[in-house]
């Protein structure tokens, strides 16, 4: 049986590998919502986040919260199933 190998940016990589014991939180509210809609909401995800051990890869298209965590990185486009797969691979 063949698998597949995923490529992910280093960028992405390394965020993902320095998440340790505690791993990684992938939020999406879908393609169709890149955003909320409202900064209060996005401020408040941001503040919830903030306080998880683990990182948080948030696919979101508005504007970066001003109060955003060390632990969580804003991305346009989301590899969900690219980041959620077993193989990963770094692409140079």
């Amino acid at each position: 049986m063949l698998t597949a190998i995923i490529v992910i940016t280093q960028d992405l990589e390394d965020f993902v590998q320095g998440s340790g014991e505690h791993g990684i939180i992938v939020f999406s509210l879908g393609s169709f919502f890149g955003s909320l809609g409202s900064d209060e909401m996005t401020q408040t995800l941001a503040n919830v986040f903030s306080k998880f051990p683990q990182r948080v890869i948030w696919r979101h298209t508005g504007d970066e919260p001003t109060n955003l965590g060390s632990n969580t990185k804003i991305v346009k486009w989301l590899p969900q199933n690219d980041l959620l797969g077993k193989n990963l691979k770094v692409s140079r």
